[in-house]
């Protein structure tokens, strides 16, 4: 049975092997004692790196894909401070981040996700232009349609997602194994979840922007009108 090799990864590997076949041929030389040593130390590096690639295209060690559970530049966990500003259902309290760049903001400790498995993931109400007092039930209302979501609810979001994002670089992407939309959620990183006001409607939303292996520099960002409605799903940043 032959096995449907990453593109990348054997690339990877064959070109390890190339400079490591490189580096022992300059070990066996003629030079200098000094330089068949250093020659010796990059044959031992690229050894090393070309199996750690060639392990996973064998199937004895898990790829990479399966055993990631965040990003490659995921952020650390934000550490707050203060007195507690408000509490949300669903949500628990809610503190200042002690960052001034985001201090106008509310955020909360990691709140389980079902929709995405289960992942922990802080959520934050942008609150610049928020009235908190008469926002307070909608905010919830948003928040717990969210929550409420799990993984049998998936399908639309995923079609949504491929789509209107994953599609315009599908050509770009042939390294990934998508051979069905669902396999998208293999290589979607969300990070964070923002709870927005939309100023021309006045509605809620809920933003969850994170990392996507086809999009490194732009990230990918879904958002749910009401928190449970998939009306965007771009690169982080571009809604509003």
């Amino acid at each position: 049975m032959s096995r449907n090799w990453p593109t990348r990864d054997l690339q990877l590997v064959i070109v390890g092997l190339v400079l490591t076949v490189f580096s022992i041929l300059f070990v066996l030389s003629s030079l200098p004692l000094i330089l068949r040593l250093v020659a010796l130390g990059f044959a031992l590096l690229f050894g090393a790196c070309t199996l750690g690639a060639a392990l996973p295209l064998l199937g004895l060690v898990p790829k990479r894909e399966e055993i990631q559970i965040q990003g490659p530049r995921a952020r650390p966990a934000v550490k707050l401070s203060g007195p507690v500003i408000i509490s949300v259902k669903g949500l628990g309290d809610m503190r200042r981040n002690p960052d001034r760049r985001f201090s106008a903001w509310l955020w909360s400790e990691p709140v389980r996700v079902e929709v995405f498995e289960g992942k922990l993931l802080p959520f934050v109400i942008e609150t610049e232009e928020v009235d908190l007092a008469s926002s307070i039930e909608s905010i919830e209302s948003a928040v717990a349609n969210f929550l409420a979501m799990n993984a049998s609810q998936r399908e639309g979001i995923t079609e949504f997602v491929y789509k209107s994002n994953f599609e315009f670089y599908r050509e770009e992407s042939d390294y990934l194994e998508v051979k069905d939309p669902s396999d998208l959620w293999r290589y979607i990183y969300p990070d964070e979840v923002f709870v927005k006001q939309k100023l021309e409607d006045k509605d809620f939303y809920i933003q969850v922007s994170g990392e996507c292996e086809w999009d490194h520099e732009h990230g990918l960002e879904m958002v749910f009108k009401h928190g449970d409605q998939i009306v965007s799903a771009g690169q982080v940043g571009d809604w509003y």
